[in-house]
């Protein structure tokens, strides 16, 4: 696996839809051009919570990731695709086209109707689904409230152990900063942590968090473009307490 640098604001998209419920590919390009020149995002998250993934048919989620990396190339940085699913299948298929067509991370979420009973039954989810994905690099997204799995993110993460030589990280959609600092900072076994809690961000990247996925624009978090987002982000790792004159003035950064 080549190193994975994901930093700064990452938009979680959303999926365009027609009235009658078919997906929207022709707004794709439209899409790409307003976050690159409006907002100067480099960095994307495809078929989400926000983009209503796991809602949508295998066919569907493939055709769109298709569109999102035709329509962001040489415009993008990186484009990740979530492949959460129930069927381990479908999670596989959709592991193996994310590998073929390009995109440059994967994000599995857990089956959320049967779910698995213990943390060692999740890894071996994940690490079924990882050996599809080639070399690219393997998220757990990690989203408690909507997952309803019991389990912590620094358990799971002591559970992968070294089972999956490609996870790089977590997609950390929780409250529970405790369990981000462990995620991050725990002896021998440490990883990187994408936060994902719009309203929590400033917390989430106290606790050392190196990029932020969310919803994009969003009026109360990241204001008002995603340069001065990043130039936040990356500014906090040097000086946190300047960092917090970006919520007063952000354009002292």
């Amino acid at each position: 696996m080549d190193q994975f640098d994901l930093q700064g604001i990452v938009a979680a998209t959303f999926t365009p839809m027609k009235a009658n419920g078919d997906v929207n590919l022709s707004l794709i390009g439209k899409y790409v051009t307003y976050l690159v020149e409006n907002h100067g995002v480099t960095s994307i998250f495809v078929n989400g919570t926000t983009g209503e993934g796991e809602s949508l048919s295998v066919a569907e989620r493939k055709k769109l990731l298709e569109a999102w990396l035709s329509a962001g190339r040489d415009r993008l940085k990186h484009v990740i695709v979530n492949i959460g699913c129930s069927s381990i299948t479908d999670c596989k298929e959709l592991a193996k086209h994310a590998e073929q067509v390009g995109a440059s991370a994967v994000a599995i979420t857990t089956p959320s109707y049967f779910r698995p009973s213990t943390p060692d039954a999740l890894v071996d989810f994940i690490q079924a689904v990882s050996l599809e994905a080639g070399s690219l690099p393997i998220i757990y997204y990690h989203i408690p409230v909507l997952s309803h799995l019991p389990f912590l993110a620094s358990t799971i993460l002591e559970a992968i152990g070294d089972k999956i030589p490609n996870f790089t990280g977590f997609k950390f959609s929780d409250m529970n900063l405790f369990d981000a600092s462990l995620c991050m900072h725990k002896p021998g076994k440490r990883c990187s942590l994408y936060y994902g809690c719009d309203e929590q961000l400033l917390p989430g990247m106290l606790m050392g968090a190196q990029a932020a996925i969310g919803r994009f624009p969003s009026k109360n978090v990241y204001r008002p473009s995603a340069k001065q987002g990043d130039r936040m982000v990356l500014k906090f790792t040097r000086s946190p307490q300047s960092c917090l004159l970006w919520f007063e003035s952000p354009t002292q950064l």
